[in-house]
Order: C-alpha cells, then sequence, then structure tokens
C-alpha cells in the first residue's frame, strides 16, 4: 500500500516546485501581517535563495522526467589539462604554505582562511577532474579537514568551542584522580566512553586531557569520511559523486560546528555512521560473522560514548529501514540479524543506560592502570588543568578604557544574516537533489528512498527554518543534534543536487560553458559560508565585526582564572558571563578533586541595566572586559535564559555605575574581578 502512495507521489513531484515558489510569498505575507518585520529581514536570504531556485527548477522541469536521458548521474568532467596530477602537486604545495603560515603566525588570521579556502577548491578540481583517485582525493580532504580543525583550536590558549568542554574536562579528571568511574557522574555517565577515552590518551601521551580530547575526537571525524564516501558509492554508482558527498558533508554547519566542538553526541553519530555502512554493505544473503561482531561492538560504543543520542538514532534508523523495505521489498539475511541486534542493543541502552554497564568499565579501566607499558610512551603526570601560562602578580594593570563600541542592532543582524547565507546555500544544492531523486524515472533505482526522505526531513534539517519554530514555542528543540544525525544522507542528496545544476547548464549552455565549472562554484560556496566563514568567525579577521564570536578564553583570562581558584572563597556567590561559569566547578562534589567550586548567579544582566539594588545581590563580579568591548558577553538573565549584552556606550555607562560601590580587586587587559 505505501509503496503505491509512494508511486504517486513521485509522479506528482513535478508540482514540488510551485509549492515551494509560494511557501516564501506566504511566509512574507504572513511575517508582514504579525509585524515581524526583524524575522523578515533575517529570513530574507533563504526565502530568496527558495524563490530562485524553485524558478530555475520550474523553467526547466521538463529536463527532470528522464534523468537516465539527462545524464544526470554522469560525472562532469573538468578539460583534461585540470589532471589529477598537477592539481596534487599544486595542493601539496599549498598545504606545506598553510602548516607553515601556521607555526609562524600562531593565528587563523585572513591568509591562512585564504589557504584553507585554496585547499578546499583543489580537491573539488580533482574531483571533477578525468579519473580521479579516490585515495588522493579523500586522504587530501582528511589532511585539509584536519589543518582546519587544529589550526583553529590550538592557535588559542584555551579553546572551548562551546561551554560544555571545561566540565567534561572536569569529569575527566575525576576518573584519573579515582582511577575509576565515579557515580558522582550523574546524568554525564551518559557519556562514560567518552571521558575514558581522553583518560586513556592522557595516560599513553602525557599530554593534558584539553589537548586530547581534540586529538582523540578529530581522528574519528576525518575517518568517517570514508565511511561516508562507501555510503554515498552506495547509492549513487558514481565514484565521483560519492567524493563530492564526502567533501559536501564537512560543509553541513551541524558537522563542522562538532568538528571544532568535539562532544559525546558527535561520536555516537559517527558510530551510527559505520553501522549504516555496514548495512548497506554488498554482500551475499549469508550472515558475516566478522561484519555482526564489528557491528555489535560499534553498537555498544554507540551506548557507551552517547547513551542521550541512542532513541534518535534509533528513529532514524527506523526510518531508514522503513524506506529500505517500501522501495526494495526484501532485506538480506544479514541485514536482518544487523537489525535484530541493533534494537535489542538499543532498547536494553534506552533502558538501562551505561550506568549499568559501569562495572564493566571500571574494570577495564582499572586494569589498564597496571598494563605494562613500552620504556619509549612518554608517560608522565597528567592533569586536565587549562593550559595557561604562569602569570605574574606585578604585572596587574590599571582598569583599561572600552577601545570601540559595536552597535548592537548590527550585531544580531549581522549573526541572522550569515546562518541565513549558510542556509540559503543549502538550499540551492538541496532542493534540485531533492526533485531529482523524486523523478518517476527513479523509483527503482536505489537512491529513490534518499528522495523520499528529502522531502519528509528537509524542513528540519536546513538551519534557520525549524528555528522559528524554536524561537515561537519559547522551548529547545535540540535541532542540532537531530541535523548532525541526519547529515550522511542530506549530503549525498546536496552532492546529486549540485551535479543537477551543473547537468542543466551544460544543457542549456552547451559549448560554452562547463557545467563543472558551476558545480565547483556552488560547492565552495558551501565552503565560503559554512568552514570558512560560518565556523570561522573567533578569527582575527571578525573580531570587533558584527560576524565576530568568541569560543576561546586569553592568556589574561586564564592567569585571572587563577586567581579566582586561589583567592575567592569556596562556594562564594559570583556574577559573570556564562563560558567563565562553566570553565570553573560548580559543585561541592568536586571539591576532593581539587577544584574549586562557585555559585554563579542568574540575572547577571542586572549590571548592565538601571537595578540600582545589584550591589546588595552580589558579592563578586568577574568581567572579561576585552571580550566584552571586542564581541560582547553572553549573560545569565534572572530566568536562566543567555542574553547577548553588546559593548554599547550605554551598557558600558549602566556598568560602570552598577559596579562603582564595588571594590575592584584584581585587573589586567583581559579581566577585572570586583569585590
Amino acid at each position: 500500500m505505501l509503496d503505491r502512495i509512494f508511486c504517486v507521489f513521485h509522479y506528482l513531484s513535478p508540482i514540488i516546485p510551485y509549492l515551494t515558489l509560494i511557501l516564501p510569498i506566504l511566509a512574507y505575507v504572513v511575517l508582514f501581517m504579525s509585524g515581524q518585520y526583524l524575522i523578515m529581514v533575517k529570513g530574507s536570504p533563504i526565502l530568496m535563495a527558495l524563490s530562485i531556485i524553485s524558478v530555475i527548477l520550474i523553467i526547466n522541469r521538463k529536463k527532470f522526467s528522464n534523468p537516465c536521458e539527462n545524464k544526470l548521474f554522469d560525472d562532469l568532467i573538468l578539460p583534461n589539462y585540470l589532471s589529477q596530477r598537477n592539481l596534487s602537486k599544486i595542493f601539496w604545495i599549498i598545504f606545506c604554505i598553510a602548516l607553515a603560515w601556521i607555526f609562524i603566525t600562531n593565528s587563523c588570521n585572513l591568509f591562512h582562511l585564504v589557504l584553507i579556502g585554496l585547499l578546499y577548491f583543489l580537491v573539488l578540481l580533482e574531483i571533477f577532474s578525468p579519473s580521479p583517485r579516490k585515495p588522493v582525493v579523500l586522504f587530501q580532504l582528511i589532511a585539509t579537514l584536519s589543518l582546519h580543525v587544529f589550526s583553529t583550536v590550538f592557535t588559542h590558549d584555551y579553546y572551548y568551542g562551546w561551554t560544555d568542554i571545561p566540565i567534561h574536562l572536569a569529569w575527566t579528571e575525576t576518573i584519573l584522580v579515582d582511577g575509576f568511574v565515579s557515580p558522582i557522574l550523574g546524568q554525564y555517565m551518559d557519556f562514560c566512553l567518552f571521558h575514558i577515552e581522553s583518560v586513556i590518551a592522557s595516560l599513553i601521551s602525557g599530554l593534558p586531557t584539553y589537548t586530547v580530547l581534540y586529538l582523540t575526537s578529530t581522528p574519528l571525524l576525518v575517518v568517517s569520511l570514508v565511511f561516508i564516501y562507501s555510503l554515498a558509492k552506495h547509492f549513487t554508482k558514481s565514484k565521483s559523486l560519492a567524493l563530492l558527498s564526502a567533501l559536501l558533508y564537512i560543509t553541513i554547519p551541524a558537522v563542522i560546528w562538532y568538528a571544532i566542538y568535539p562532544m559525546p553526541r558527535m561520536h555516537a553519530t559517527i558510530a551510527f555512521v559505520i553501522v549504516l555502512f555496514f548495512f548497506f554493505k554488498k554482500q551475499s544473503d549469508g550472515v558475516s560473522l566478522s561484519s555482526l561482531i564489528l557491528t555489535l561492538l560499534v553498537m555498544m560504543y554507540m551506548i557507551f560514548v552517547h547513551h542521550a543520542q541512542l532513541i534518535l538514532i534509533v528513529l532514524v534508523f527506523t526510518g531508514i529501514l522503513g524506506l529500505y523495505f517500501i522501495y526494495h521489498h526484501r532485506i538480506t539475511a544479514s541485514q536482518i540479524v544487523l537489525t535484530v541486534s541493533f534494537y535489542l542493543i538499543a532498547l536494553f541502552g534506552i533502558t538501562h543506560g551505561p550506568y549499568d554497564f559501569s562495572w564493566l568499565i571500571n574494570r577495564l579501566s582499572n586494569q589498564f592502570y597496571n598494563i605494562p607499558l613500552p620504556d619509549w610512551l612518554p608517560i608522565g603526570s597528567v592533569s586536565a588543568a587549562s593550559p595557561s601560562s604562569a602569570f605574574d602578580t606585578d604585572s596587574v594593570v590599571s582598569v583599561l578604557s572600552s577601545s570601540f563600541d559595536i552597535v548592537a542592532n548590527l550585531g544580531n543582524l549581522g549573526h541572522a544574516w550569515i546562518n541565513a547565507i549558510a542556509s540559503a546555500s543549502i538550499i540551492l544544492v538541496l532542493l534540485p537533489g531533492v526533485i531529482a531523486l523524486l523523478s518517476p524515472k527513479i523509483i527503482d533505482k536505489k537512491i529513490a528512498m534518499l528522495g523520499m526522505a528529502g522531502v519528509v526531513l528537509a524542513i528540519v534539517f536546513i538551519p534557520g527554518v525549524m528555528d522559528l519554530f524554536e524561537m515561537f514555542i519559547s522551548g529547545d528543540l535540540e535541532l542540532d543534534r537531530v541535523r548532525l544525525v541526519l547529515s550522511p544522507i542530506f549530503a549525498v542528496i546536496m552532492a546529486v543536487g549540485a551535479v543537477v545544476i551543473g547537468n542543466l547548464w551544460n544543457k542549456k549552455h552547451t559549448g560554452k560553458f562547463n557545467g563543472a565549472v558551476v558545480t565547483v562554484i556552488l560547492c565552495m560556496l558551501l565552503v565560503v559560508t559554512s568552514p570558512l566563514i560560518l565556523e570561522s568567525r573567533d578569527s582575527p579577521v571578525f573580531a570587533g565585526t558584527q560576524f565576530g564570536e568568541v569560543h576561546f578564553f586569553t592568556e589574561q583570562e586564564l592567569a585571572s582564572f587563577d586567581i579566582v581558584e586561589n583567592y575567592l572563597p569556596l562556594s562564594s556567590s559570583v556574577y559573570t558571563d556564562y563560558d567563565t561559569s562553566r570553565y570553573f566547578a560548580a559543585g561541592k562534589a568536586f571539591e576532593k578533586y581539587g577544584y574549586p567550586y562557585y555559585s554563579f548567579r542568574n540575572g547577571a544582566d542586572k549590571l548592565y541595566s538601571e537595578d540600582v539594588s545589584v550591589e546588595n545581590l552580589v558579592k563578586y563580579v568577574i568581567n572579561r572586559n576585552s571580550c566584552y568591548e571586542i564581541y560582547g558577553l553572553g549573560l545569565k538573565d534572572s530566568a536562566g535564559t543567555t542574553v547577548k549584552i553588546l559593548s554599547t556606550e550605554e551598557n558600558t555607562e549602566q556598568f560602570t555605575e552598577n559596579t562603582y560601590p564595588l571594590s575592584l580587586v584584581y585587573t589586567n587587559q583581559g579581566m577585572n574581578i570586583f569585590s
């Protein structure tokens, strides 16, 4: 029954561009009538991209009637003189220059970002060169991503990506001190294996857990590109399209965000990608014992590393399984065994959680301390402490005045626009891919199921669309987690869409321009808007602009944190920004591990308001003045919501007035501490 309904949907797919053209018009009308003018402005890039691509698809609707005739899935080829061998030589020359530049400048400045963009561009050219070699392209893609992530992280004194990093490091320290997984972790038991990975890597390398956190997480992501390639090759039967899917996978905002912000949910998602690889792996009806054992191990890893992500993964897997059966009407014996194993392990994991496995993890972690390691391993004292430099109390300087202001409205609007432009770039390649995969002539192909998945899930996947609903319901839909799990599917759809546009160009401009050039330009638009701008906003290039953000602590701020830990009484009540509060432990249980703990109050935004009672409510104020002046600060209001306070003249005046009755007990170029 369902397969007949899906067939009807495929035959009705030509009307979708008309619907997507009407939607922006209706959205503008509804927003205008409801007075939501700011949302109209912020959402304009998305609505405009949807309108433009809809018009293009309507004009070329006849060319979608027979994808095989239009060579929809054939590789677009660049001229012969752009051989992979020559491009590869240029790639490694630029890679060496970029690497040397990082060591010389220790900064992700504009020249560095340009070099990273050139590396992605050369990889794209190689993908569309005659007879690209898969190992070469994948290795270059892995090298570029690694360079991008590590240069972003390690050119700062303490890069936290987002605010959960410090607390995960603190939990890791408890395992290092105790030698086992303590019940003190509470809900963080859901991520116990994530912490154990860092502990083991620290014990072997002698490096701080801050460093090994990235050194263990990033390789997992880059290796997953191989599995993304294999999944895409299974569906598209095209080497170039599969390579393009792997590249576009790391241009998806949710993916590149977690590449620079290593968290347990990313590890669980990578494990899920491997499970999908084994599910779609070409094999006979017989059960492969080796594949089954590997799959079981990966699924167990998925539970231990991020139990909270498991329900979402089960839902997505169920949807994929349903579409697969509807379109293909059969499942091999090995797929049946894998599916049953998946649901049994997932059910046990959801109902019990990793805490019930803690006895096994403790046993393994305890045994690790007794393993005789070779003398050449650099075993040393390990600490989760931040890599801050020693500070000199004699270097305390006077309070610095604000050097410049950021206009609040422009700041908020600029932030929204860069997100919207990234979303618009995704729409330009995603919608053509969905329409092409819904063509009636493609129903009997394996990839057809992705077209239906795209129709159902596109509204959730495209950044910025469902976020409006999240704003209206005043809730947290955890959309970033959903998009992360859906990214492998949509990377393939996006690659198909980019090739569709290239083929349409070839049809319309035969002999003038090669469609591969158009496809490369589209893909570079995704690279520029996501990895180079959206996820590089803490680069000095964007400092002091409406696009700038901060995801790191400076040397001066870390020195101030040492002052706080050494001199502020335990459990002190503190007003500070959200990121700073997450750096410090907030519970008495951490005292045994050498972590001073404090109580961080909500309502820090009162420091920038006319609330004259603020001096009676607060005992200490920690103000990251340099961050405030350049980027603004995220503060918790009385309701616990994070609000952005920018360095306007009015805000600065109110803060100065409210903190005047307090004493300035410490200051340097990055931080003020009041009492």
